[in-house]
């Protein structure tokens, strides 16, 4: 069930850093529990929503967005790309992707990125060759 997320909630997404976004945080984020024989809610919904204020993370105005969203722009496009392009709000789907993609070709095509980098793990293990970088 879609929900309102306060204020507090919001902040502590806001201050999320890229690095701590791993397998065990998002399933502490969106996953119910099953704790001592009862089912524990988990902490957010993909789908919760809330209110991002013009400039408070990358957005140009004041948007409605959601938390799935909120952690898709801050574990892949903040680190590579909302340095030069703006929050994506976007649903993530064949035609959100498509979008997204089109966005990327036009920095590409600018001259804002180009294709020289490659995504490792932590361990450094390639992960995929998004091959991006950006131009200084």
């Amino acid at each position: 069930m879609t929900r309102r997320i306060t204020d507090a909630e919001k902040k502590e997404l806001l201050n999320i850093n890229y690095d701590d976004i791993t397998y065990t945080f998002l399933t502490d984020l969106f996953v119910k529990k099953f704790v001592n024989g009862k089912v524990q809610q988990a902490k957010f919904e993909p789908q919760d929503v809330f209110t991002l204020k013009k400039g408070e993370y990358f957005n140009k105005e004041t948007i409605e967005t959601t938390v799935g969203s909120f952690i898709f722009n801050k574990f892949i496009l903040e680190p590579r790309f909302l340095k030069i392009m703006e929050y994506n709000n976007e649903v993530i789907n064949a035609k959100g992707l498509s979008k997204l993609e089109s966005k990327l070709s036009e920095l590409l095509k600018d001259d804002k990125i180009t294709t020289v980098h490659v995504i490792k793990s932590k361990e450094g293990k390639v992960l995929t060759k998004i091959e991006i970088d950006w131009k200084k």
